[in-house]
């Protein structure tokens, strides 16, 4: 891993998330994360975890990233990790249990659940000779947000921050809230979590970090950020986006 990018606000490092040495022990107050989906993406580098990998080795893969957070977040602080099962070759595979199971095994207890569902997405019709008992499964279009926390106590925070730390009520409501949907006025649902498990002031940790987005949300909330990303190109296009004052209107929907 090399630093790419240090601001006051963002770190940005060029790098394998399983060998996340560099960065130090229980720097984080939140780790905030959208991982690869197995073979659902290619993201154009031959490391890259899930691309071409079995699916026992990509779980393997995760199983490393997982363990780096674990020793890179505070105790008493929270895992979140945005997630979707999958249809593969026309096979389901259960990649949110799956993550589940890596994720206790890494030493986090589990602590909640969400759901992004898009109801605009369509159900193809089927002939009726296709609607037999036994062959009916669900369109994948519900995206599942699991959240973690790291055994220990948690640290107090500086005098000042819980109050500069207040979640507006809107979100608040939103976030008792089990099943989350698109809207014209909702912010990007990464701002959401931020704002309802890190404090000002405090760093979110994300080590797949894609296209930014989970620092762009970071920094609009005041937080710091430290991302991994393992593509040069990506690296490049985050920190072109990190020069403009505002998350641009492209990122703001954007999971990863």
């Amino acid at each position: 891993m090399r630093l790419y990018h240090d601001d006051d606000q963002v770190q940005l490092w060029l790098g394998d998330a399983r060998r996340m040495d560099p960065i130090p022990d229980g720097c984080a107050g939140l780790v905030l994360t959208c991982p690869p989906w197995w073979e659902s993406g290619d993201y154009g580098h031959p490391d890259q975890i899930g691309f071409g990998q079995t699916y026992p080795d990509f779980l393997a893969s995760l199983s490393e990233v997982w363990a780096q957070c674990h020793r890179c977040l505070m105790p008493g602080r929270a895992m979140i990790v945005w997630i979707a099962d999958l249809l593969w070759r026309n096979e389901p595979v259960a990649l949110a249990a799956d993550t589940h199971r890596g994720l206790q095994e890494a030493g986090f207890q589990y602590e909640a659940t969400w759901y992004w569902f898009e109801p605009g997405k369509a159900v193809r019709e089927e002939p009726a000779d296709a609607r037999v008992p036994l062959g009916c499964r669900p369109k994948v279009h519900a995206e599942t947000i699991l959240a973690y926390r790291k055994p220990g106590e948690s640290e107090a925070p500086a005098p000042g921050v819980v109050e500069e730390s207040g979640v507006p009520a809107s979100a608040w409501r939103a976030g008792r809230q089990a099943v989350w949907t698109p809207d014209d006025n909702l912010e990007h649902p990464y701002r959401r979590l931020v704002r309802l498990w890190s404090y000002a002031g405090e760093t979110v940790l994300d080590p797949f970090a894609g296209q930014g987005t989970i620092a762009l949300a970071a920094r609009a909330l005041g937080r710091r950020s430290i991302s991994v990303e393992l593509n040069p190109d990506s690296c490049l296009h985050i920190t072109s986006l990190l020069s403009k004052p505002h998350m641009p209107f492209s990122a703001r929907r954007r999971r990863r």
